[in-house]
């Protein structure tokens, strides 16, 4: 499985911080801080050039300080291995450079330009826990596909000070999947067509549906509108 490995400028704060009006900017900042140092992210720096590589080499040398999959060596069978040449093995594993940076410098940047629209994070295009708890501190929605993503941002934000909104957003829900969504206070579900407003309806009175309309996206490398359907 892939690592993630997580960097942070310290340059992140700064004056835009002023934007997020409806943000206690400290409150996020300490919370930020102990999201920070509870998963060892390598503070300074930035994801290109010389950042990039000390982030990498931080992430090797405490990785081979610990390195979890050689647990196995406890195991009976270890006493047929090469334990010299198994010992001295390189970091084969791959894993990822995150810049919690760019993406908190991103979220000011958002709360700025569009200061009425309300952010909601799509869980499935990182599910990372270190990144969704940063956006919730921040004070970030999120988008989820699914009742695992749902399960997920609830157990990472159950001891915040804030509930972050979530929305269900899948085009064909499993009713069992939206009854746990509504357990878990997850009202806000989007839907395209009239059998998800039939299925909703059944489900609870409570849930407030989101149409998902088609748009232009012709010039995109991948259109997303093609998802949505419709029904007479």
């Amino acid at each position: 499985m892939s690592q993630f490995l997580y960097l942070i400028h310290k340059a992140t704060r700064s004056s835009e911080e002023k934007t997020m009006s409806n943000i206690h900017a400290s409150e996020a900042s300490e919370t930020i801080t102990s999201i920070l140092r509870e998963n060892k992210v390598c503070l300074g720096g930035a994801s290109m050039g010389k950042g990039f590589i000390r982030a990498s080499r931080y992430y090797i040398d405490n990785y081979l300080a610990n390195r979890p999959e050689l647990d196995c060596l406890k195991e009976e069978g270890a006493q047929n291995l090469e334990l010299e040449t198994i010992e001295n093995i390189p970091v084969e594993d791959s894993f990822y450079v995150v810049d919690i940076g760019v993406i908190i410098s991103q979220y000011f940047q958002w709360r700025k330009v569009f200061p009425r629209v309300e952010c909601f994070y799509a869980v499935k295009c990182n599910p990372d826990p270190v990144i969704v708890k940063t956006l919730a501190a921040l004070g970030a929605n999120f988008d989820c596909a699914s009742r695992n993503e749902i399960r997920l941002v609830k157990n990472l934000t159950k001891e915040m000070s804030n509930d972050p909104e979530i929305i269900y957003a899948n085009p064909c829900k499993a009713r069992l999947h939206l009854i746990e969504a509504v357990c878990k206070g997850v009202t806000l579900v989007t839907f395209d067509n009239v059998t998800e407003v039939v299925k909703c309806a059944g489900v609870s009175k409570h849930i407030e549906l989101i149409l998902r309309i088609v748009t232009d996206d012709r010039g995109s490398q991948c259109r997303l509108s093609s998802k949505v359907r419709s029904e007479n």
